[in-house]
């Protein structure tokens, strides 16, 4: 994963035009720097495997004279951040140079059929299949165009490519899932990952659509869909015109609201980001463990806290729940040989973590991480791990981090629910299908979201504390939307279980104390639960009501897409973390940076 940035220029421009383009882009990857030329007909490549900023700052030492440059600025997600991991990634002749965006899916299957026909890899980057693939294409007397269409034809994921050829002074791309925006400028055409690092380069950006590609040469460009290999003659075309203080938050004024509205991509990649024989491997170690511990911190606690309904559910399997702060007191005394660490963290750093899977392991434990940050400490130390592929998360406040966990967890569960007989194949298979539908609606769903919970924001007027409560698999949810409101918007809020609520904590409602309660999936609960929410509007609460389409709900309702049990976590705490944004916002709090707190609590 990563960012993109290209041009092709009537003349050999300055390297500071490309440094620029790749800095706008750095939160889309800060794993390493990459950029490829064409120079007396030879491929002239750059690679630069550390923090992208100090990446920028080498660059400016390299000196390269060509027309045609691809820059690529990296997110790990296959491979950890190393030299032959960083884009660009070349084919066996060294003659074509790939580099990409997002997730190939079946890279392992087109890897394994390339290795038997004698190609050569030196990377663990799963987009190293595409310049060996076109090579292949190549071979057979296809001309490149048509070798690049077929390559795109046999890859399956979410991904943007863009490409060179030694003999022709073209870049070569195409947009199938992630995003890829082509400026005009008066001397060159621009090529980027978003249309907010176009500025000041191009006034106007070409939107290339899903399952579109597209060449691009000095003076023009042409469009092609991919599956009928027709040109596209009616375009999207969007102004260029941003501020500089949210260019490199790609329009929007915030990070985190940024990443809440990239919540529904991240589902798709979390969904193409696991490998099979890794998830295999994991699931039949935890099919076979005598004991289970999931351990985390903060929000990633949360998502373990779901997990354990996911392995109840789907798998008859008890795994103990528990902070990886408090495991070495109530936990680690118990670790042995057979038993698993389920350990979770998002950066891949938390200390808490770091410290209790080193003592599970001298103990005989096997760890499994569970991580955003490939070449983290967590992925150095875990006996396995998998990658949720969240891409770059800037925003203290998680948001897109946490709802990729719980996908890549509930893929988990049902893999171990398969292996233990307890589902059947199809389940699995329908999980991922229900995955993308729900990824498809909260796309389109999103908007309307945010503006309801804008109109609750009023509700909290005059009031610092509020309480966040639901039942079963939701209860989880509703601790991580009172952790997202207290990091966020400074406000003391409380997760409750909703029965709970009767049982001490309701003697603080009256006169408009907000109550947020999200409904529970579980039928049983559901019932009960609007019977609380009457009692605490009948002692003088307010209530926010999250839920589907229901004809009991109580309170100021928002409404959130209707999905399944395992899945309805994920539609519920979308708007908690609207909620709490549009509150920090209300309230002049530092949205992206809040006080005392850094994205890995390493100490």
């Amino acid at each position: 994963m990563g960012g993109i940035f290209g041009l092709a220029c009537k003349f050999s421009p300055s390297l500071d035009v490309i440094s620029t383009g790749l800095k706008r882009l750095l939160y889309r990857g800060h794993d390493g720097v990459g950029i490829v030329g064409i120079v007396d007909s030879e491929l002239v490549v750059k690679k630069y495997p550390i923090r992208s900023d100090k990446a920028l700052e080498e660059l400016r030492f390299f000196n390269i004279s060509s027309k045609i440059i691809l820059g690529h600025t990296r997110f790990a997600t296959h491979g950890r951040p190393s030299l032959e991991n960083t884009h660009p990634l070349l084919d066996c002749k060294g003659k074509i140079a790939v580099v990409g965006d997002g997730i190939i899916a079946n890279y392992e299957e087109l890897k394994d059929l390339l290795i038997q026909k004698g190609h050569s890899f030196s990377s663990r980057s799963d987009f190293e299949v595409i310049p060996h693939l076109i090579e292949e294409e190549l071979d057979k007397g296809n001309d490149f165009l048509q070798a690049f269409l077929n390559t795109l034809r046999k890859l399956k994921g979410i991904y943007a490519i863009a490409t060179l050829w030694v003999k022709e002074n073209k870049i070569y791309g195409a947009s199938m899932g992630e995003p890829l925006f082509i400026g005009k400028g008066e001397k060159c055409l621009f090529l980027s990952s978003d249309i907010p690092s176009l500025y000041g380069f191009s006034k106007e950006a070409v939107i290339i659509n899903q399952g579109q590609a597209f060449v691009l040469t000095p003076q023009e460009y042409m469009v092609i869909d991919v599956k009928k290999g027709n040109i596209v003659k009616e375009l999207t075309i969007k102004r260029v015109k941003y501020p500089a203080e949210v260019i490199d938050k790609a329009g929007f004024p915030h990070y985190m609201i940024k990443e809440i509205y990239e919540v529904p991509e991240a589902m798709l990649r979390a969904v193409a980001v696991v490998q099979e024989k890794y998830l295999n491997l994991v699931a039949m170690i935890l099919h076979s463990a005598r004991d289970i511990y999931v351990i985390a911190n903060g929000t990633s606690l949360h998502a373990g806290m779901i997990a354990g309904y996911y392995f109840r559910d789907l798998a008859k399997l008890n795994a103990h729940v528990i902070s990886a702060a408090e495991f070495p007191f109530y936990g680690l005394e118990n670790v042995s040989i057979g038993t698993a660490i389920l350990a979770i963290s998002q950066s891949g750093e938390t200390g808490d973590v770091l410290r209790a899977i080193r003592e599970a392991k001298m103990r005989g434990g096997v760890v499994i991480g569970v991580t955003n940050i490939m070449g983290s400490r967590l992925t150095l130390d875990s006996n396995v791990y998998l990658p949720i592929g969240a891409g770059v998360e800037m925003a203290v406040p998680a948001t897109k981090t946490f709802v990729s966990t719980l996908i890549v967890l509930g893929m988990l569960a049902h893999r171990i629910g398969v292996l233990r007989g307890i589902i059947d194949k199809s389940d699995e298979r329908n999980f991922v299908e229900q995955v993308k539908a729900l990824s498809f609606t909260l796309k389109k769903e999103l908007g309307r979201i945010e503006k309801m919970i804008k109109g609750n924001v009023e509700i909290f007027k005059g009031w610092d504390r509020c309480y966040v409560s639901s039942r079963g698999i939701n209860f989880p949810v509703a601790l991580e939307g009172a952790l997202k409101i207290k990091e966020t918007a400074g406000l003391q809020a409380e997760g409750v279980e909703t029965g709970e609520l009767r049982h001490g904590p309701i003697t603080l409602v009256s006169n408009g104390y907000p109550v947020i309660m999200i409904a529970p999936y579980e039928k049983e609960a559901k019932i009960s639960s609007w019977k609380v929410a009457s009692s605490v509007i009948e002692y003088g609460g307010k209530v926010i009501s999250i839920s589907p389409p229901d004809v009991n709900v109580v309170g100021y309702h928002v409404e959130i897409p209707e999905t399944t049990k395992f899945l309805s976590p994920i539609a519920s705490v979308l708007p908690l973390q609207l909620l709490a944004y549009k509150l920090g916002v209300a309230r002049g709090m530092p949205i992206d940076h809040p006080r005392a707190l850094a994205k890995a609590v390493t100490a």
